[in-house]
């Protein structure tokens, strides 16, 4: 009979195995009942049991109880994996899952209250109808209220499956960001996912994204999680022993989205050449070229402020024309080509550079001739009296390096040898005119005067004043000075050289004199006299002879005049 009994014992184990499935482990339960909370069940419109609620732990963990016509006799249970070995269906699973997930130990829900309305809600999935829980194991003691408890879990169960109002759908942005607003206010409860390219912040409601590099980006939205469990049935395998259950994660929805990013945001920053610095004058305006469809971007221009403008721009090729620029700029005749390629940086920054309008002062350097005289120096000294620049003619008009705009002092320090120098101080003002002028030039026309020596010239005969005609010739036998002495005596100027001084003409009755005078004009020989002594002519005394030659010439004259009248 016992060998029977225990046959008997081992066929309905095997037969619950076999339903059930294999065990996965053994676990102990325990309860720690709740003073003064008892729930009362009504089924078919009538109350037909009660009990103290109990927190039920297997091996520690928190279950619900998903049986509530029985009660738990026994502390060794077996775990289940097939929720469907408790009777219920899958849809149902799902449910009991979401009231648990939502329900007690949710982020805001680990009051007592959501702990009885979480078990109440899982417990209607049986055949209870409704539960009333009351303070002791009267059923007209004094009942607790956990209405509010249940429709803020049911609120979010059915919420649950709610999507953001932009699913399914895929967005192209001309720009580095894109602002996504969701109207169903289910975002919050989605982690994003997005690859290294892609930044994001958000609210409850939107999302604001922004890319650092040109594409095409998947973004993933992945529903937040809680907990991270499996969900699992307790029982004993007897059949009047409560059946408890562990719930894990109910099904969380994820799902993509794609962003095209098409457009950079450029930004132009308007730089000194010289200084690099950024130009914050008023005044600047450019207009942007696509070098492929020879169009411009826009008809308007873009206008700096503060030195910046920006603008989006897709894929291409392009050109930045300057319009016009600052006060005190030339205008960059050449602008500036660029280029966007797939997988550009979404954000770009291009410095578009100016130079500023200089100046040059011209020295035209002239002797009283109007020859070019080289070798002058000259200084140019600003208007804080600082030596800007060190100039030095040459034999054409000479010019100084570029120079600011502004006033100038401009001073000759060094002569050449043999003028004089020009102690005049000018004053120059180099200003604007217009943006096509890259330079602005300012003429100086300077003259220096040669310095000139006195010659003093005599001429005589003996004792006797003579007036001379004399030329003065350079060593290459050039007239530099003609002249005349006066009362015997020459007064006149010459710069500095070497010169040769040759009488000309005297007058009758004196030899012409044919000294040739060299000398040279110079700081050390500036004050030079000379003197010519020129030869009286002395004519013999022939008076007596001169009337006898004549009375002989007209004798035959006087013969020649009788003959021919005789003969006509």
């Amino acid at each position: 009979m016992k060998k029977f009994i225990a046959f008997v014992a081992l066929l309905l184990t095997m037969s619950i195995i076999g339903i059930k499935g294999a065990k996965a482990e053994v676990v102990s339960i325990s309860q720690n009942f709740i003073d003064g909370v008892w729930s009362y069940h009504y089924r078919n419109g009538d109350y037909w049991t009660f009990g103290n609620l109990p927190y039920n732990y297997a091996n520690g963990k928190l279950v619900y109880c998903i049986q509530p016509d029985a009660r738990i006799n026994i502390d060794t249970y077996y775990t289940y994996g097939d929720f469907s070995l408790a009777g219920y269906s899958e849809y149902e699973k799902n449910q009991m899952e979401l009231i648990s997930y939502y329900g007690y130990g949710f982020p805001g829900h680990d009051s007592l209250k959501y702990y009885m309305a979480t078990q109440e809600l899982i417990w209607l999935f049986s055949p209870d109808e409704w539960i009333k829980w009351t303070v002791s194991n009267n059923e007209y003691s004094d009942t607790i209220d956990v209405s509010y408890e249940k429709e803020e879990i049911m609120r979010l169960v059915n919420n649950h499956y709610t999507r953001p109002s932009f699913f399914g759908q895929n967005f192209t942005s001309a720009s580095n960001t894109l602002y996504v607003k969701d109207w169903t206010s289910s975002l919050d409860k989605y982690d994003i996912i997005v690859p290294d390219e892609i930044t994001y912040d958000r609210g409850s409601n939107y999302i604001n994204f922004k890319t650092s590099k040109l594409g095409t980006y998947h973004v993933r939205f992945a529903k937040r999680r809680v907990v991270n469990d499996v969900t699992l049935v307790y029982d004993n395998d007897s059949l009047r022993t409560q059946k408890l259950a562990s719930f894990g994660e109910p099904y969380f929805e994820e799902f993509d989205m794609y962003i095209s990013f098409t457009d950079s945001y450029v930004e132009i920053l308007k730089k000194d050449v010289d200084t690099n610095e950024i130009i914050t004058d008023t005044g600047n305006s450019i207009k942007v070229l696509n070098t492929t469809t020879n169009k411009y971007i826009r008809d308007s221009e873009y206008n700096f402020s503060n030195g910046i403008t920006w603008l989006y721009l897709p894929v291409g090729k392009y050109k930045i024309e300057e319009v016009s620029a600052s006060n005190g700029y030339y205008i960059n005749t050449n602008g500036l080509e660029f280029e966007i390629v797939e997988g550009d940086d979404a954000s770009k920054t291009i410095e578009f550079f100016n130079d500023k309008v200089e100046g040059k002062i011209n020295i035209n350097k002239v002797d009283e001739d109007g020859n070019n005289l080289s070798g002058v120096k000259f200084e140019v000294y600003d208007e804080e009296d600082n030596l800007v620049d060190t100039i030095v003619t040459t034999d054409t008009k000479t010019e100084s390096k570029n120079l600011p705009l502004g006033k100038y002092i401009v001073k000759e320090v060094e002569t050449p040898y043999g003028y004089e120098k020009n102690d005049t101080i000018y004053e120059v003002n180099l200003e604007y005119n217009n943006q096509e002028e890259s330079i602005v030039y300012n003429d100086l026309d300077i003259i220096n005067k040669k310095i000139k020596c006195e010659i003093v010239l005599v001429t005589s005969s003996g004792e006797e004043v003579l007036n001379t005609n004399f030329n003065v010739y350079d060593l290459e036998g050039n007239i530099v000075y003609s002249g005349s002495t006066i009362d015997g005596k020459s007064e006149f100027y010459l710069p500095y050289g070497d010169y040769v001084l040759k009488e000309i003409s005297v007058p009758d009755g004196y030899k012409l004199s044919e000294e040739e005078i060299k000398f040279s004009v110079n700081d050390i020989t500036c004050a030079s006299n000379f003197k010519i002594n020129n030869e009286k002519i002395i004519m013999p005394d022939t008076t007596t002879q001169s009337s006898l030659l004549y009375f002989v010439i007209l004798l035959i004259n006087l013969g020649s005049y009788v003959y021919y009248k005789k003969n006509c």
